[in-house]
């Protein structure tokens, strides 16, 4: 266990839900859970921030399988934690399969992200990993067909906030990465056309790049990314997000660990474009879970850097208490985000990307004709936005 976590006002919880998110389940995991409960006292640390970072469901396991001592709360919230999570895979499960069946029978092309495909290959079990939707690729330009597929099935939009004839789609999909959907009673939906904000990473990784389907449950398979294409792109999107929740660090470990050759996994997720995120998501790995670095992880200032911001952040996920609220944590994600890739291309793709401004084209309506002014209205509401946060910062 790094040093680091000595600067968490939950150390001793955090120390035991890091043991927890280990993988595989072998005897060095179990003894670490053993020996991280043996200096625990308050476990309601533990059930926050299980939550908080959203691994309920491998703590649940990992306090089972190791004979871990528990009060009866906390026996009651194992056993209610695991069925809560099991029983949201299996819906996610019937979800996932539903919405894929009817994507293949009209034609649209698609990959479905993380979620219950990437349990199933990383955990061998739908029933450990918290998935709270469903990420789905697809070509942008069948994003609008894709939508009416799932308007077909019950999903309405969130965001945008009404359906977009293919026009307005254009315009939405020029300056946003994806659309989110839910309907009563099923698991919300994330509808992608491109993987992520962070430009020029993963460049070359689409709906048609290799594939590899993933059986659920016996029931049907689903097509996902090959597993060293999943490794690149598990490494980006945590490393966009600041690592912020231990989940998907835990992801990432739990698949690399399900490699028959690690280093033959990380030479090929190398071609999809990580930048610094693929040795930054190995460092980290080797840090919170004494892994070993494999053959193939290349050092450099830069990556010890991003590895120690990453540490910074998942310390700041605090019980209750929003990460976006944590100054520190916030400059830290900023920071990463500015390092992931080097050259200046790289430092003005970021700069576009961020005068874009997806939350004005969200917040303020102008009329079709008109949107230009977005670009012009940029630098107002960014700053009125950059006030606003210091205010609430001195607040608190």
């Amino acid at each position: 266990m790094v040093d680091l976590l000595g600067s968490s006002p939950f150390r001793p919880a955090l120390t035991l839900v890091v043991a927890c998110c280990r993988w595989p389940d072998d005897e060095a995991r179990r003894a670490a859970v053993s020996a991280a409960a043996a200096q625990l006292e308050a476990w309601g640390d533990v059930r926050a921030l299980a939550a908080a970072h959203r691994v309920e469901g491998l703590v649940a396991q990992a306090l089972e399988v190791a004979h871990v001592t528990l009060t009866e709360r906390m026996k009651q919230w194992r056993v209610e934690s695991a069925d809560r999570i099991r029983t949201a895979a299996v819906l996610q499960v019937r979800d996932t399969l539903r919405i894929s069946a009817a994507l293949d029978q009209v034609g649209i092309a698609y990959r479905i992200l993380k979620g219950t495909p990437l349990a199933a290959a990383a955990f061998g079990t739908v029933g450990l990993k918290h998935s709270w939707d469903i990420d789905l690729l697809v070509d942008p330009r069948q994003a609008v067909a894709a939508a009416e597929v799932l308007a077909g099935l019950g999903y309405g939009p969130v965001k945008p906030p009404r359906p977009l004839g293919s026009a307005e789609f254009a315009r939405w999909s020029a300056v946003a990465k994806d659309a989110e959907f839910e309907a009563a009673g099923c698991s919300p939906v994330e509808l992608h056309w491109r993987l992520h904000d962070v430009p020029l990473q993963m460049a070359r990784l689409d709906v048609h790049s290799d594939v590899r389907r993933i059986d659920l449950l016996g029931a049907a398979t689903v097509p996902t990314f090959t597993d060293s294409a999943n490794l690149a792109y598990l490494a980006v999107h945590g490393a966009a997000a600041g690592w912020s929740r231990l989940k998907w660090i835990a992801d990432f470990s739990a698949l690399l660990a399900a490699q028959g050759n690690s280093a033959t996994s990380i030479a090929e997720a190398r071609c999809h474009r990580t930048g610094f995120a693929l040795d930054q998501a190995l460092l980290l790995r080797h840090q919170l879970f004494a892994t070993g670095l494999p053959e193939g992880w290349r050092d450099c200032p830069r990556v010890r850097r991003l590895t120690h911001d990453a540490l910074t952040v998942i310390c700041a996920r605090s019980p209750g208490r929003p990460i976006e609220r944590d100054t520190a944590a916030l400059r830290a994600i900023r920071r990463s985000r500015r390092m992931l890739m080097s050259g200046p291309i790289y430092a003005v793709a970021l700069a576009v990307r961020r005068l874009r401004g997806i939350e004005d084209r969200q917040t303020i309506t102008l009329p079709r004709g008109l949107h230009w002014l977005y670009w012009l209205l940029r630098p107002l509401t960014f700053a009125g936005r950059a006030v606003r946060r210091g205010r609430s910062s001195t607040d608190e």
